[in-house]
């Protein structure tokens, strides 16, 4: 939300609720490997330090458990000689 202006016309904006939430959840979710050069959890962090209390542990824990299973399962892909990027 649009707040004020100060004599150097910059305007301070507010987070919503539901902008809060929103946020909330994305910092939450685990990245999924990128398919561009953007660095999504890179983006993700940089975010999450500038907001007051979000648990930056906790988003680095979470990225570090869904990375470990997709490791894990390209692993198991690899020893039993299927494709891990086959859909069948």
């Amino acid at each position: 939300m649009k707040g004020d202006t100060d004599t150097d016309g910059h305007v301070f904006y507010s987070i919503t609720a539901a902008g809060h939430v929103e946020v909330t959840t994305w910092l939450r979710s685990p990245v999924q490997c990128p398919e561009t050069t953007r660095d999504e959890l890179a983006i993700k962090l940089a975010v999450a330090v500038t907001l007051p209390g979000v648990d930056i542990a906790e988003i680095v824990r979470v990225q570090r458990m869904s990375t470990m299973t997709t490791l894990q399962q390209l692993t198991r892909a690899k020893n039993s000689g299927d494709d891990p990027e086959s859909t069948d």
